[in-house]
């Protein structure tokens, strides 16, 4: 559920941002299209800590955790963590999605000046 939830934040921002998803393009790529627009995935993605890597790393190839059966050896604390981790990245794409649309509204209003009319 992690890869899908990652999934779908990474293609919405893209979306939002660039107005352009690659075709047949592995997630950890997509991820790395957000930084045309600026660095704020990646830098959020870089404070998570041991363990939130350790899951993001499983959610990345979730194939993983069926061939090494990591889920049944979930702690309820490792649980909790990766629910909380699962809110708090969809409100961090919120938040950029919101913050670029707001970008737009306001590029919008103003006016388009033609520099090569004095």
């Amino acid at each position: 559920m992690l890869h899908q939830l990652i999934d779908i934040s990474v293609r919405t921002y893209l979306k939002c941002v660039v107005g352009f998803i690659p075709e047949g393009v592995a997630l950890c790529t997509l991820i790395d299209w957000c930084t045309i627009a600026d660095t704020q995935v990646i830098d959020y993605l870089s404070t998570w800590n041991t363990l939130e890597k350790k899951v993001f790393i499983l959610a990345m190839v979730p194939q993983r955790i069926c061939w090494m059966g990591v889920a049944k050896n979930f702690s309820p604390e490792a649980r909790q963590a990766v629910l909380r981790k699962a809110k708090e990245l969809v409100e961090f794409f919120v938040h950029l999605c919101k913050e670029a649309v707001q970008s737009m509204e306001s590029h919008a209003k103003e006016p388009i000046v033609d520099p090569m009319i004095n």
